[in-house]
């Protein structure tokens, strides 16, 4: 049979650019691209954010909406929507999950996702509904805005990137808002303009209490901006990286930092750095946290945290909070150091193993795939599984076979035991039928998808692509 294609044709008008998705007929394929994967710990449910507006139906805001797949039942669902399924009038992205993977929370710019959203950010003579951070219950179908003050009070700035708890009590999320503690007075400059820091909080969904998590342990607020929470299982400790430079004593490096906050006593310590108290020579940051609190790993551009690290690119350590130590996570099992790159690390809960992705093409044998536009090396962006026992490297994004895709492959998240990872990719040829191709001004490509691969038998299945009927 002739082979057919479908022409899609979408229009963004506030982007002022125009998005071509060719769908051949015969096969579920997404018709857009899907991003950031979150995994629920036991591994159930993956949540991610996708501009495809086919993966369920009645999807016609025309904007990135927050999705989850049920990986037993197949189910995919919609979280960006209200709890009467009103679907958001803006887009959602940026998914966490919880254990079990009954609640999720996710940045959104919409205002109808509850009542009373009416906060404006005002920002360059442009007004908009400030973006919040939202938690949606998949069971019950109810959402709860979580970027509030404890009073309720809305937020007065931007509330971005989100992390939940295991059991989905505690948020931690970052946010520019100035209103959510009293005294949250520190001010940041970005490009001439003076505005509130962005700071990590803590919200305790039970009581409604809202703690500032980037500040020194005496409670003064930090100085410069903090990014990129992330949580223990039990909300005891929040990792996060900040410009500020008044979180820990002797703090004098004046690059950005990777910190660990103990929301039970206050106490507050920075993790890239080296014994003595010497911290990195370059930028730290993207941390991400074992269950338990004890290991964080992150990405540094720093040649002064492990003896001989000389390669001059940014890598994935390791520190185990308890020792002190800390680990060169992207290095071929034989020592070779990364070429290339390294980004993104997601550490599984046991702490047994590091996901992350890389455009070095020296850490496993027979990584050929070649892309040239990645930090001016031409292998593409791989996602590996470093075990953090034995050393090995695991090529996580290639087909069921081991074969290495054929394009960049990133943005991993893992499940408690280590025993799944998703990943995002733009590769043709992990799958069978991955025939969903974008195109923008650039030229044309295969769609971003979601993929989850079960480490123990090879198997990859892609995840973002609609129900059959």
């Amino acid at each position: 049979m002739r082979n057919r294609w479908v022409i899609i044709l979408l229009l963004l008008a506030a982007a002022g650019a125009y998005y071509y998705f060719f769908v051949r007929a015969g096969g579920p394929q997404a018709n857009g691209m899907s991003y950031a994967p979150a995994l629920s710990a036991d591994g159930d449910r993956v949540a991610f954010h996708s501009e495809a507006d086919n993966l369920v139906p009645g999807d016609g805001n025309k904007a990135p909406d927050v999705f989850v797949k049920d990986l037993e039942s197949g189910e995919m669902l919609r979280a960006s929507q209200s709890v009467a399924g009103e679907e958001g009038d803006a887009g959602s992205y940026n998914a966490s999950i919880d254990a079990d993977g009954r609640l999720v929370v996710f940045t959104s710019d919409a205002s109808n996702l509850v009542s009373d959203d009416d906060n404006i950010c005002v920002e360059d003579g442009r007004r908009f509904n400030c973006p919040d951070i939202f938690l949606k219950d998949l069971e019950s179908g109810e959402v709860e805005r979580v970027s509030t003050g404890p009073g309720g009070e809305q937020a007065n700035w931007k509330s971005e990137a989100a992390a939940i708890s295991a059991d989905g009590r505690y948020v931690a999320f970052s946010s520019y808002a100035s209103n959510l503690v009293p005294g949250d007075t520190a001010l940041c400059s970005e490009q001439q303009n003076t505005r509130n820091c962005s700071d990590i909080f803590l919200k305790d969904l039970e009581t409604g209490a809202v703690t500032l998590l980037s500040a020194a342990a005496a409670g003064e607020p930090g100085d410069g901006d903090s990014f990129g929470p992330s949580i223990s299982a039990d909300g005891r400790f929040v990792a996060f990286h900040s410009r500020a430079g008044n979180l820990v004593p002797g703090e004098s490096n004046g690059v950005p930092d990777v910190y660990v906050k103990d929301t039970l006593d206050g106490s507050i310590e920075r993790v890239s750095e080296v014994t003595g108290g010497i911290g990195g020579l370059a930028d730290s940051y993207n941390a991400s946290i074992s269950a338990d609190g004890r290991l964080v790993a992150f990405i540094s551009a720093a040649d002064n945290l492990v003896p001989g690290d000389a390669n001059g690119r940014e890598d994935i350590f390791v520190r185990d909070m308890e020792s002190g130590v800390i680990k060169l996570v992207s290095i071929s099992a034989s020592g070779v150091v990364a070429g290339g790159n390294s980004s993104r690390p997601a550490m599984a809960g046991d702490g047994g193993s590091v996901a992350f992705d890389t455009t070095a093409a020296s850490l496993y044998p027979g990584d050929t795939a070649r892309c040239g536009e990645n930090d001016g090396a031409p292998s593409c962006s791989d996602v590996l599984l470093k075990d953090l026992g034995d050393d090995s490297v695991l090529l996580v994004s290639g087909d069921s076979d081991g074969a290495q895709g054929n394009w960049n492959s990133y943005s991993p998240s893992v499940s408690a035991d280590g025993a799944l990872v998703a990943f995002a990719s733009e590769a043709s040829n992990l799958v069978r039928g991955d025939r969903d191709a974008c195109s923008d001004a650039t030229g044309s490509f295969n769609c971003s998808d979601i993929f989850l691969r079960e480490i123990a038998s090879g198997k990859v299945t892609r995840i973002s692509v609609p129900a059959r009927e």
